[in-house]
């Protein structure tokens, strides 16, 4: 499931709320986001604290190239910090049946008296605040601006990061045969680079297309693939799946549009656009693997491959 989200305002709040089967996937386009992925201690029935399942909590702040990661059930948030400019993302769920629970939500059930004695917080304070259904705030309090955030609450003290993921655009490496099929440069985030999401079912790659290059034919072993244009225009996709004799699409993407290949399809993309295409691709596997054209063609032997080029092998298939 993906959710694309805007937050026009200073001060605007995604809720806190939590999923109940779903980690969460969340990259910044544009604007600041000031993130809390909250270590709710878990207890046995007896209140003892379970150490086996010890959670951690962190707060930080990300822009555009940055990512943040919620596991399944994890308390989270994330508000648009930025002095001028909205908060816009895409958001990836790993199911396709999400089920949310926000604490506005929760605390609408319980009377004020009791929220008041459990919370430790004047009755007053309690009957005035906000416990109802709408999941995003767009009114701040009074005194919330930019420059006052709560900056002890803007970064955790520790770079090691369980939930922040970091520059996602940043030191690409450029992928094989750039040579002669134009320069793409890519940086994946999985299970293998960002142990947290081994608990999950998804990962990302973060992909850039020169002007001219393309993106050469391969399928996916394991997974299925959505890609998310987050910059470009002109990205020509050809497409061939489910085994059939006529089973090719062709369709151009550009910037906000998402393209799907099913799992073992093979497809490509091209950018015949005169700037760099920028892709945020999004795998339902932790640990996806690709088999390119390529390297399909030239594993097989010599003969094979003489073979297959001769003019009239195709038509005996026909």
């Amino acid at each position: 499931m993906i959710a694309i989200f805007e937050l026009k305002q200073q001060g605007t709040l995604r809720d806190p709320h939590w999923h109940s089967n779903a980690g969460e996937f969340s990259y910044i386009i544009k604007g600041t986001a000031r993130v809390t992925v909250t270590g709710l201690p878990k207890t046995n029935m007896e209140g003892r604290r379970l150490a086996s399942d010890e959670r951690s909590s962190e707060t930080f702040l990300i822009g555009p190239g940055d990512a943040f990661y919620s596991p399944v059930g994890y308390h989270h948030y994330f508000e648009s910090v930025h002095p001028s400019e909205p908060l816009y993302g895409i958001a990836v769920f790993d199911t396709a049946d999400l089920k949310t629970f926000d604490t506005p939500q929760m605390m609408k059930a319980i009377p004020a008296n009791i929220l008041s004695q459990v919370l430790n917080v004047p009755r007053e304070d309690v009957q005035n605040m906000y416990r109802g259904f709408r999941r995003v705030f767009v009114d701040p309090h009074s005194n919330w601006s930019a420059e006052n955030v709560d900056r002890s609450h803007n970064e955790t003290e520790s770079e090691n990061y369980r939930f922040k993921v970091s520059d996602m655009d940043k030191n690409l490496t450029e992928l094989a045969r750039s040579d002669f099929n134009g320069v793409v440069k890519s940086k994946t985030i999985d299970a293998a680079s960002h142990p947290e999401l081994s608990k999950s079912r998804f990962s990302f790659t973060y992909t850039e297309i020169d002007a001219g290059g393309t993106l050469e034919p391969y399928w996916v072993d394991n997974a299925d693939e959505i890609v998310y244009v987050i910059e470009g225009s002109e990205i020509d996709v050809i497409r061939s799946s489910n085994g059939k004799k006529d089973c090719k699409d062709e369709f151009i993407i550009e910037e906000g549009y998402l393209a799907l290949s099913e799992i073992g399809s093979t497809w490509l993309m091209k950018n015949n656009g005169d700037k760099t295409a920028k892709l945020l691709r999004i795998f339902n596997s932790n640990s996806p693997s690709r088999t390119t054209l390529y390297d399909a063609f030239y594993s097989m032997p010599y003969d094979v491959r003489e073979t297959m080029l001769r003019p009239n092998y195709f038509n005996q298939f026909m």
